[in-house]
């Protein structure tokens, strides 16, 4: 009885965990579910967050609520972006213009 109700719950959680999966409206690209991105909010002023996904080399980032796509984006210049002092500056000179996934 006691796996039973394990495997109730594990079920479950994993019900719960696919329905909430995440859509994001892109800017020029439409609705993109994000399940597989890593996202991470900022405190930046510009970029109030990066969503990246790796095994795609995909990054969206919401700039002031609005969401862009950029492919061909490696990890380290996501990791790059991250750490910058400045997230904007960073992100101007170095993806904006540059990885346009259109």
């Amino acid at each position: 009885m006691k796996s039973a109700i394990n495997i109730f719950y594990v079920s479950f959680i994993f019900f719960f965990l696919e329905a909430q999966a995440r859509e994001i409206d892109v800017k020029y690209l439409g609705t993109i579910k994000i399940d597989g991105f890593k996202c991470v909010l900022t405190s930046s002023s510009l970029i109030n967050e990066a969503c990246y996904q790796k095994s795609s080399n995909k990054l969206f980032v919401s700039l002031n609520g609005t969401f862009y796509g950029y492919c061909g984006v490696d990890e380290v210049l996501y990791s790059n972006l991250l750490q910058a002092s400045s997230l904007g500056k960073f992100y101007n000179e170095k993806i904006r213009g540059k990885f346009d996934c259109r």
